[in-house]
């Protein structure tokens, strides 16, 4: 396993990373003033989306956008081999929902740019897979699983009624790098199109509910055909489940985890495994974050199935509040471990 590329600038982006759009930029016509200045370069990347120059398409629903805020990030491929070989996009761009969200989707967050690397560089293998991923926020590792060739990939949030602007989000990140019906015809052979129409999926999921509708996704995708999911929920191995599901940054919201391992319990297929990256941002409080591991190692509510844990891997990356405190380091960390059936 390859640890996160070269050394983070105090700002937060590597030296690499702030290179790669630059250099990005330029191409496109975009000067930046101050070589590697950080927000002038943000700011470039969010004209070019704003344009619909970054790869991908605008988003075509301009009113919609304008009943919400949005903001914009940028991912830089770490398979730069890859993208030219393919004619693959070197630079992801990303809305977030642009206000102060109260489930902090408005951040790209270091634990999903984590999974991102890992299932760009194949550490994570995809291909031919089927994708969960919850409390998605940006959808970033949904995203790279669909454009690496996974057979189905369901990217979920919260969503009631009243408040669908985070898998609104989704959407529009996983709508920007999906082929037009007919434009794979229209491109020559080397230039990559986007994903196939309905690989990605976008939907609304509050944790610890019925997970009917996300299962079908995974059983229209699997080669056993469109099986009704009968038992969608039971606490057992679903019909089918998915291969891999993601958890980015969610062990901190620790008045749920019961309700993230039960919707786990009810999606992931008997052979899947669970990737669940982690910071702690607020150090005093590890323990309580750590108490998501041990619930799932033991048996739990309604009949839930303990998990077999395993702690991965850390890496060292820079926190997204400094707060300079003494604390930016151990909040920088990020954390890998897998939970299976």
């Amino acid at each position: 396993m390859v640890d996160h590329v070269s050394e983070p600038d105090e700002l937060g982006f590597s030296s690499h990373t702030l290179a790669a759009l630059q250099e990005f930029l330029s191409d496109r016509g975009v000067e930046v003033e101050a070589s590697g200045d950080e927000a002038e370069i943000k700011a470039g990347v969010a004209s070019l989306v704003a344009a619909g120059s970054c790869g991908g398409r605008a988003d075509d629903s301009e009113d919609e956008e304008e009943q919400r805020t949005i903001a914009h990030d940028a991912y830089v491929r770490k398979d730069l081999r890859k993208c030219t070989e393919l004619g693959q996009p070197r630079l992801l761009t990303l809305s977030l929902v642009g206000e102060h969200h109260s489930l902090w989707g408005h951040k790209l967050w270091n634990a999903s740019v984590v999974v991102a690397d890992m299932v760009d560089l194949q550490e994570i293998d995809v291909k031919d897979k089927s994708v969960l991923e919850l409390g998605a926020g940006a959808a970033l590792p949904s995203l790279l699983a669909g454009i690496c060739g996974a057979r189905c990939v369901v990217a979920t949030d919260y969503a009631i009624d009243t408040d669908t602007h985070l898998v609104d989000n989704i959407r529009e990140n996983l709508l920007r790098y999906t082929q037009k019906e007919g434009e794979a015809e229209e491109r020559k052979e080397s230039t990559w199109a986007g994903v196939a129409p309905g690989i990605m999926h976008a939907e609304g999921h509050v944790w610890g509910q019925e997970v009917q509708q996300l299962l079908k996704h995974a059983s229209a995708a699997s080669a056993e055909g469109s099986q009704a999911c009968e038992e969608a929920e039971e606490i057992v191995a679903p019909c089918p489940g998915f291969d891999i599901v993601f958890m980015c940054d969610l062990v901190f919201n620790r008045s749920e985890h019961e309700k993230l391992l039960l919707t786990l319990a009810r999606t992931l297929d008997k052979d899947g495994v669970c990737y669940v990256t982690y910071s702690h941002h607020d150090p005093s409080k590890a323990p309580l974050d750590m108490q998501f591991f041990e619930l799932a190692a033991q048996p739990g509510p309604k009949g839930r199935p303990p998990f077999r844990v395993e702690q991965v891997k850390m890496w060292q990356m820079v926190d997204i509040f400094l707060e300079h405190d003494g604390l930016d380091e151990e909040r920088g960390k990020v954390f890998l471990a897998t939970l299976r059936r």
